[in-house]
């Protein structure tokens, strides 16, 4: 995207229903909606992505086609293809091959459906380029373009052109002088009108903004918790709504800083984002700016148990889960973060997660064992905030798990849920693979997991790099970072990809580099249709994605 360390839980309520409108058209990136040819009805519709290419002669790309049901679900079809004229363009099995300057409509057939994708062919290498602001959509006026043989300064209206040839190019962005936008280069280039958005630093800094204050501990919440024993807190924990969408999520960054207190005489060393009703109170948790909610979750807990935690670092998911059925949730949305302006609230917890969904999780990938306990988790709400954590779980193959009743936040749909895997386990830093699927009555079945990705090789001397992701996936960005805190973003392909990085644009130290690599999969679009769509924005991407691989490595020449 970015709850405890080594969760990350996915989808929202009603998102089993058609794509909410997104700062982009995301309808673009999926292809042309198809319609019953025998029927003339739009019960369901077939997709065709590339929807609209210009290429070069020569170029070969693929197409893809996804079934679209009534209820929004997407799955991948084995359609059958023509070519208007396959002097121009050539399809076999929906890979596409530009043989002569002209148009071509490839139509894709399946089950009585019919999607048709346009393809202009020319012969100029004349590569369009639009530089737009990844956060709002906005042009980006003299941004810098440049490939490997030429630079310009893109216009008011953050267009520019490039000459590249033939072959699939390499696009490098970057801001005006003296702006914080963060470089990018797209690889594989092979359509010839593209929107590159620019990513501002700050959106590799983390949270800015504040969120803070106190829990209702009346009697309400002690009747519903029951009552302490010796030696046991009534203690709960305050997290934020996933404010940058459910699968483009850091994991780490939901646990707060530390702080010290005392409980039961012993000085122990907690999240600020924990809390407990005698010695903290209080609780504080960091956040983005804009649009926020927390959810809050509280019941009783043994100090032993979370004095022992803490002493050998477990992660608090594996901590919290045994406890849960006596927790009680809670739930505010609708705020608004500032940064230097704290947002103050009060948290009522009083929700019990008394409904029941079965999760269906599919085998696990390569390098897990297939008892690798996936942690599980529920979410509801579409609002700007970004989704609330309504149930949590953790199991293998089939799970029945607990979430709080949808219709007691106002919360519509059936919601989602979805799964975590580790290598190495929670908190140990290894890849990370997510996966999720819709709920339909009271089932959810996740969607097959993608591998885990691999940063394999990087030489700072010559600059040559390697690294591995799952073929299904759609694309792969991965921002690198310098100790002198410069950085870019890199866009491929899914794969294995070998390559050498291009040493233009901003000046970058490759001593000692950190490398992030997320790799998405998607319900739609491929990744030369993302690239002619602007759709890298991570607002542009956040309904489309059904599966994420992270991993980050340090490397020093």
């Amino acid at each position: 995207m970015p709850l405890l360390p080594g969760l990350v839980v996915i989808l929202s309520a009603g998102c089993q229903q058609p794509e909410q409108a997104k700062p982009a058209d995301l309808t673009e990136l999926g292809g042309e909606t198809g319609t019953d040819e025998d029927t003339g009805m739009e019960a369901r519709s077939l997709h065709l992505s590339p929807e609209d290419f210009t290429v070069d002669v020569g170029a070969r790309w693929p197409l893809r086609a996804v079934l679209e049901e009534a209820n929004g679900s997407r799955s991948d079809v084995t359609a059958d293809w023509t070519s208007s004229d396959s002097e121009v363009v050539g399809v076999t099995g929906g890979e596409c091959q530009a043989h002569g300057v002209g148009e071509a409509e490839i139509v894709a057939r399946y089950d009585g459906l019919a999607a048709r994708a346009h393809v202009g062919v020319q012969q100029s290498g004349e590569l369009r380029v639009r530089v737009i602001d990844a956060a709002t959509g906005a042009p980006i006026p003299n941004a810098r373009l440049l490939d490997p043989d030429e630079q310009q300064v893109v216009d008011s209206d953050g267009r520019g052109a490039l000459m590249v040839g033939e072959d699939p190019a390499w696009v490098t962005a970057y801001g005006p002088m003296g702006s914080n936008y963060i470089q990018a280069t797209l690889t594989h280039v092979v359509s010839r009108d593209i929107v590159v958005p620019l990513r501002e630093k700050s959106a590799e800094e983390g949270p800015t903004a504040w969120v803070r204050g106190t829990v209702d501990f009346d009697e309400a919440l002690a009747a519903s918790t029951g009552d302490k024993g010796p030696g046991e807190l009534r203690a709960g924990i305050a997290v934020p709504s996933l404010q940058e969408g459910p699968l483009l999520l850091n994991p780490d960054s939901l646990f707060g800083a530390l702080r010290d207190v005392s409980a039961g005489g012993l000085e122990i060393v907690v999240p600020e984002n924990v809390y407990d009703d005698q010695w903290a109170p209080d609780w504080s948790t960091a956040v983005h700016e804009g649009p926020v909610g927390v959810w809050t979750l509280v019941g009783i807990l043994p100090l032993s148990a979370l004095v022992s935690a803490l002493d050998q670092e477990q992660d608090a998911f594996s901590f919290l889960l045994p406890y849960l059925d006596g927790f009680v949730h809670g739930w505010r949305g609708g705020l608004t973060a500032q940064e230097g302006s704290p947002v103050e609230i009060e948290l009522a917890p009083e929700a019990f997660m008394s409904e029941r969904i079965k999760v269906t999780i599919p085998p696990h990938p390569v390098g897990f064992a297939q008892d690798d306990l996936v942690q599980l988790g529920a979410l509801a709400g579409t609002g700007p905030e970004g989704p609330a954590v309504m149930g949590l779980g953790q199991g293998v193959q089939e799970v029945v798990m607990g979430r709080v009743p949808l219709e007691t936040y106002g919360f519509e749909g059936q919601g989602g849920g979805g799964g975590f895997l580790e290598l190495g386990g929670p908190g140990s830093g290894g890849a990370r693979i997510l996966t999720h699927g819709a709920v339909e009555g009271d089932t959810v079945a996740l969607a097959p997991w993608q591998r885990p990705p691999a940063l394999q090789s990087f030489v700072g001397e010559s600059r040559a790099y390697a690294l591995e992701t799952d073929e299904g996936v759609t694309l792969v960005r991965v921002h690198i970072r310098s100790r002198d805190g410069r950085s870019r973003d890199l866009y491929l392909p899914s794969g294995t990809r070998e390559g050498v990085l291009d040493n233009q644009g901003q000046p970058m130290g490759y001593g000692i580099t950190t490398w992030k690599l997320l790799s998405v999969g998607t319900s739609k679009g491929t990744y030369q249709s993302i690239l002619a769509n602007g759709g890298l924005a991570d607002e542009s991407m956040e309904s489309m994605v059904r599966t994420v691989g992270m991993v980050s490595r340090e490397f020093r020449d």
